[in-house]
């Protein structure tokens, strides 16, 4: 399984950074690995509500909890703070900087994703 970010990627290299393995937890929750760094997704301690790539660890703040929202899409909801991953400004473009922020009680395209398997 894993968890693709809601843009097109522009070549292989491209892909290989935006797929995420999905590491199951036995309480129901899940870490997010990435397929080219073998880092983990975690949201920085230092820096707040920014989501940072860090050598995988089993605190809260690596660790994730999904909300299906339908359609496909989940939210991945920071066990440490009840914030989801969002999108920067709702930025989509290459690049684009992920941090946590509030889920808000309708779900946006910038804090949902599609799980896929494979």
């Amino acid at each position: 399984v894993g968890v693709d970010r809601p843009r097109r990627a522009r070549d292989d290299h491209q892909i290989a950074l935006q797929k995420w393995t999905v590491i199951p937890k036995a309480d129901g929750r899940i870490q997010l690995k990435n397929a080219s760094s073998g880092a983990c997704l975690a949201v920085s301690l230092s820096k707040t509500n920014k989501v940072i790539q860090y050598t995988c660890g089993d605190t809260g703040n690596f660790l994730w909890t999904v909300k299906d929202t339908a359609g496909g899409f989940a939210q991945l909801i920071a066990s440490h703070s009840g914030m989801c991953l969002t999108l920067t400004n709702g930025n989509l473009a290459d690049g684009a900087i992920f941090e946590q922020a509030a889920c808000g009680t309708t779900p946006s395209n910038n804090n949902q994703f599609a799980l896929r398997a494979g």
